[in-house]
């Protein structure tokens, strides 16, 4: 007779090996966060995405489910979830539950509860815990799955693990999140300086006093109302301060940025070619790739290009600043009583 107990605790038996999240994710968790009710102290969500092969998980989008829980007991709209999900397989077929979200530290016993609901969707749940109060100053979400204790095949409970996440973001999210980092940076150095608000106000009334002397050389029918208020003052301030950046602020920026590429590239060449770092041939291959993708195009003709899209540009514009002109005048013209 065998007198050994085999005693499983997990470990290497989860399925799940890897979480890769997406930014969007993120976001609608911290939006979703924003708006919940005074009586929620958490949200919940479902994480829509893929599992592989390799039993890595890709979650790239998530959509709320209410939730409360009175007196500790854990409640959900079970129709609400099938509903949001019955469109998005319509919306996004190869896309299916792999989880749910939820906010905060740490997890609870109405965690488990959860975890089981969601469990019907998916053979291996993975929960992603964000803390969206950012009470640790820690931003990074953590990723749980389930795992079985059992003595000698029988199972008794389940606990949370931990496994691994991964922020992955494509070409196009790194766009926006660029574009989001710089507005932001450029925002703070425009509006942490109080002499900047000074020059601001002293800009304001310079136009506006300027608007005031080319508005009396116009004709009175063609005048608008002219507003000299210290909110509308405010409000240029404000439109100034958080508008986004124009089309050539965005080229200029990339192209700045690609001129300190190259020249980081361009210095790290030279110190291998002189002795200075031992070359890579991985890097060499890396580079002559992409310097073949480069087309070759003759300085002349690229310059010829150049003005020819920049004068259809600018036709442009003049045909939309002359529409919006003439749309003005006629807008006033109907306005004159001609009796």
């Amino acid at each position: 007779m065998d007198d050994t107990t085999d005693i499983f605790l997990g470990g290497e038996g989860y399925d799940v090996k890897c979480v890769r999240v997406s930014p969007v994710v993120l976001f609608s968790v911290l939006d979703h966060f924003i708006r919940r009710p005074e009586t929620n102290h958490r949200v919940i969500g479902a994480l829509i995405g893929t599992l592989h092969d390799d039993f890595s998980v890709d979650v790239r989008s998530a959509f709320p489910v209410p939730h409360s829980e009175p007196n500790g007991e854990a409640a959900l709209d079970d129709e609400y979830f099938a509903t949001m999900l019955d469109l998005h397989s319509k919306v996004s077929p190869n896309e299916q539950i792999v989880g749910w979200y939820g906010t905060g530290r740490v997890t609870d016993a109405n965690s488990v509860v959860f975890h089981e609901f969601f469990g019907r969707s998916c053979a291996c749940p993975v929960h992603l815990l964000v803390d969206a109060d950012l009470e640790g100053d820690n931003f990074h979400p953590v990723a749980f799955v389930t795992t079985a204790c059992s003595i000698n095949e029988m199972p008794l409970s389940s606990e949370f693990r931990q496994v691994p996440v991964l922020l992955e973001v494509s070409s196009s999210e790194k766009v926006g999140l660029d574009a989001l980092s710089t507005d932001l940076k450029r925002r703070e150095a425009l509006g942490e300086d109080a002499d900047d608000d000074d020059d601001d106000e002293e800009d304001d009334e310079e136009e506006e006093a300027n608007a005031v002397l080319a508005a009396e050389s116009v004709p009175s029918f063609f005048q608008t109302d002219h507003q000299t208020t210290a909110e509308s003052r405010k409000l240029r301030r404000l439109r100034k301060k958080y508008a986004m950046p124009t089309e050539v602020e965005n080229l200029e920026r990339s192209l700045v940025r690609l001129r300190e590429l190259v020249e980081i590239v361009g210095e790290s060449v030279d110190r291998v070619v002189s002795g200075q770092d031992k070359g890579d041939i991985k890097v060499g291959r890396c580079l002559a790739e992409t310097l073949a993708s480069v087309p070759l195009v003759n300085p002349i003709e690229f310059e010829k290009m150049i003005s020819d899209s920049l004068r259809d540009h600018l036709m442009v514009m003049y045909c939309a600043k002359l529409t919006q002109v003439q749309l003005a005048m006629a807008e006033k013209l109907l306005e004159v009583d001609l009796r």
